[in-house]
């Protein structure tokens, strides 16, 4: 088992946007944890190279995201770490999919401050502020 963590961030680390298809590659790196019953381990290594890489294609990352979702609730720890430290387009679509899920409404009020953190700070990734402004706005849409 640990070797095929082992073998999973390894693959990550090494990972070149060059490939013609990114999301084939993933899938075949996000297979190798297919039988873990645990993907803990992963998660710094994930969340580290959404961080190295903002300007990736949302959608060609898929893979991650649906091996994440595969342990919800137990990565939203480190979901929100990095939209702490260093918020990118995919890990503030990451929160707002986890809004879309049954969460409590305290958990909802975080995670929806958040967003408008990321959205009013100027500081922070463009496309990654972009998109938490577009989530806001439709939570408080969805409140009215």
């Amino acid at each position: 088992m640990a070797i095929t963590i082992e073998k999973f961030c390894t693959g990550l680390e090494e990972f070149s946007f060059e490939s013609e298809d990114i999301t084939a590659d993933l899938y075949e790196l996000t297979d190798l944890l297919e039988s873990e019953e645990s993907i803990s381990a992963v998660y710094d290594p994930i969340f580290s190279f959404l961080e190295k890489h903002p300007e990736a294609n949302v959608l060609s990352l898929e893979p991650l995201v649906y091996l994440l979702e595969r342990s919800y609730p137990e990565y939203i720890h480190k979901l929100i770490e990095s939209l702490r430290s260093k918020p990118t387009a995919i890990t503030v679509n990451l929160l707002a999919r986890v809004l879309n899920m049954s969460v409590s409404e305290d958990n909802k009020s975080d995670y929806i401050e958040i967003l408008q953190f990321i959205a009013d700070d100027d500081g922070i990734d463009k496309l990654a502020s972009q998109e938490a402004a577009e989530y806001f706005k439709h939570q408080n849409t969805e409140v009215s």
